[in-house]
């Protein structure tokens, strides 16, 4: 990224990630301390019954994420206005777009630790291997193709690469969370259009392009 745009711009850049980046910092560092720990304890048990107690373990979890990753999507721009002069203005499209695209990390974040669980980490190892080659190309193409828009938007969806190998990876192991992804994700994406909503009939639409 600081090969393509303006010193200035990339310093931007950086708040925004840093913003957006917040939720799953907390996220990781629950993960880490809390849910790993409780998915060693299910590992000896058949695989149907893991993947129903790491489903029951993580559900909290993911409302929980849905709700606060979704309010800074459909309020990121106020809080960059409250937080920072107009010289960072541009922060007020870019931290909707990135936190949307923290989504996918937290729903493969909340489960990959099941294959560090039963000794099978190799499909995390290629989730990163894809998310960097997205990352680099989708941020060359995208700013070729639409500007520094067109990179952070590449930059938001890095996520979605890992979270498909992990997934096939579990559903490799028979550790299948597809549905209850999916319930999440449209609880997450009805929150967001919950909020958009309510901020375009109060006459103040989010200031994303």
């Amino acid at each position: 990224m600081g090969k393509l745009v303006s010193f200035e711009f990339l310093g931007v850049y950086g708040i925004a990630l840093l913003l957006a980046d917040m939720p799953k910092q907390i996220h990781d560092a629950i993960v880490n301390k809390v849910v790993f720990p409780a998915y060693t304890k299910f590992v000896e048990l058949p695989r149907s019954e893991f993947s129903r107690k790491i489903q029951k373990a993580r559900l909290p979890l993911l409302i929980v994420f849905a709700f606060g990753i979704a309010t800074l999507v459909g309020t990121g721009d106020l809080f960059v206005s409250v937080l920072y002069d107009d010289r960072y203005a541009d922060a007020a499209w870019m931290l909707p777009i990135m936190a949307l695209g923290i989504w996918p990390a937290i729903l493969h974040g909340s489960i990959d630790q099941a294959l560090f669980a039963i000794g099978n980490p190799r499909y995390v190892a290629y989730g990163c291997f894809w998310s960097a080659v997205f990352l680099i190309s989708g941020i060359l193409l995208g700013f070729h193709w639409f500007g520094p828009r067109g990179a952070v938007i590449a930059m938001a969806c890095s996520n979605i690469p890992p979270y498909s190998v992990i997934m096939y990876g579990l559903w490799q192991e028979k550790i299948v969370c597809l549905k209850q992804d999916l319930m999440a994700t449209a609880l997450f994406l009805g929150l967001i259009a919950v909020i958009v909503g309510g901020r375009i009939l109060a006459g103040f639409p989010p200031e994303i392009f």
